[in-house]
């Protein structure tokens, strides 16, 4: 079987890290790449919503197992 744990305060906080240092360094990381600048720009809005959702969360873990020959999954999700 498998278990993935995302400890949503790690999670939250890396994000936003990366969110802010694409955008802060976006004029050398996109140069020559306007499509890729426009689409970063257009969806930025969208990352920090789902950053700030995030901020309901605790924890989610997953948990995919075989019992008897059948394939089981489990999902918990652990809100504030």
């Amino acid at each position: 079987g498998a278990t993935i744990a995302v400890h949503c305060d790690a999670f939250r906080t890396a994000a936003s890290q990366w969110l802010k240092a694409v955008d802060d360094n976006s004029a050398d990381l996109f140069k020559g790449k306007e499509d890729a600048l426009a689409k970063f720009q257009k969806n930025k809005a969208e990352a920090e919503k789902v950053i700030d959702a995030v901020s309901e969360l605790d924890s989610v873990n997953l948990h995919v197992r075989r019992e008897d020959g059948v394939l089981r999954t489990s999902l918990y999700i652990k809100t504030r």
